[in-house]
């Protein structure tokens, strides 16, 4: 239940993990309006967030995450595996091609997936933490070296595996 204990305002909310206010204070296009207390049935994973407009002031943003415990995972797909790039040469120095490893994630349905705890167990190993939720169209991506995967590509992987691919089949 969402709630407005300020007793003025509209609640304004969204169902697809995104903020409902964009750049310069409009509402998004997802957004859900309710001038009293917000009721919501669930029925998958679902990241709602929410805000308090009145007039032209926004309260701060309001997060709640509902997981749900037997997942689904027909929408969550590998959608790269970086097994095997060239190795490159950076300011002068060479960066080894299996430092810049990466296996990406994406969500491509209409609601969140709880990727709390799935695991990469073969060549590689990595646990995804507890309290993970992928909202959709987002990607989670595990890199062998994050440091590099910065360098190269300007964003933080999600998380760093353990080990190498092979590159001869896993």
């Amino acid at each position: 239940k969402i709630e407005n204990n300020n007793g003025v305002g509209e609640i304004i909310y969204t169902t697809d993990g995104s903020d409902p206010r964009q750049i310069g204070g409009i509402p998004s296009a997802t957004t859900y309006f309710s001038s009293s207390d917000v009721t919501i049935e669930l029925d998958h994973t679902t990241i709602i967030k929410s805000r308090i407009k009145n007039g032209a002031n926004w309260s701060v943003l309001n997060e709640m995450v509902f997981a749900k415990k037997v997942e689904d995972y027909m929408n969550l797909k590998i959608t790269e595996l970086h097994y095997h790039p060239l190795s490159v040469i950076i300011e002068g120095d060479t960066i080894d091609a299996k430092d810049m490893e990466f296996i990406e994630l994406k969500t491509t349905g209409n609601y969140a997936i709880n990727i709390s705890g799935l695991k990469v167990d073969t060549a590689v190993y990595y646990t995804v933490p507890q309290l993970t939720v992928l909202p959709p169209a987002n990607f989670y991506v595990i890199a062998s070296k994050p440091e590099v995967f910065y360098d190269i590509y300007g964003m933080s992987p999600s998380g760093n595996y353990k080990g190498n691919l092979s590159k001869a089949g896993e």
